[in-house]
């Protein structure tokens, strides 16, 4: 066989696609790489009826690994992506590390804030306006992304049955 073109077609899991040579083998360590930075396609990588380099993976999911391959540093995933899980697989397959520990940062999660107060308003709303000075903010929430948030002014004793050891 020959060595490698430029532009290299390719058929993950039936989604065809077209990538770099470059782009493609750009994280040092990964299955990438070694497949297809070696100069020549090794015996066992299949091509498909158009003569595509087949690699049997989720289509849908290798568009967010080429994402990442061609601008590690600002990679983002897309608000709202729900298959962060599988999506891990697939760095895990394609030994993409640095894919890998942008997902492990990358945590999904919400904080609930709520307080117990008053307001007082003055006569129609307009006059002497009293504002009650808030003591006590209650905060639910993973407690990884609690302490992210509030560092070191959370005070866990306050609520010693907060369910799970990663729940606040």
């Amino acid at each position: 066989m020959s060595s490698f073109p430029e532009v290299l077609e390719l058929n993950v899991g039936g989604t065809p696609y077209g990538v770099s040579l470059k782009t493609l083998v750009a994280e040092d360590g990964s299955w990438l790489q070694e497949t297809f930075g070696g100069g020549r396609p090794p015996a066992d990588l299949p091509v498909d009826a158009q003569g595509r380099f087949f690699i049997d993976r989720d289509g849908a999911l290798f568009r967010h690994v080429l994402d990442y391959l061609r601008d590690p540093v600002r990679y983002t995933l897309p608000v709202g992506f729900l298959e962060r899980d599988r999506l891990r697989r697939e760095a895990e397959y394609f030994r993409l590390a640095g894919l890998l520990e942008l997902l492990a940062k990358q945590v999904p999660g919400c904080i609930t804030v709520g307080y117990r107060g008053s307001f007082q308003f003055g006569r129609d709303g307009l006059a002497d306006v009293k504002f009650r000075k808030i003591t006590r903010l209650l905060v639910h929430g993973r407690v990884a992304l609690c302490r992210e948030v509030f560092g070191d002014t959370l005070n866990e004793s306050r609520d010693p049955d907060h369910g799970a050891s990663d729940r606040y």
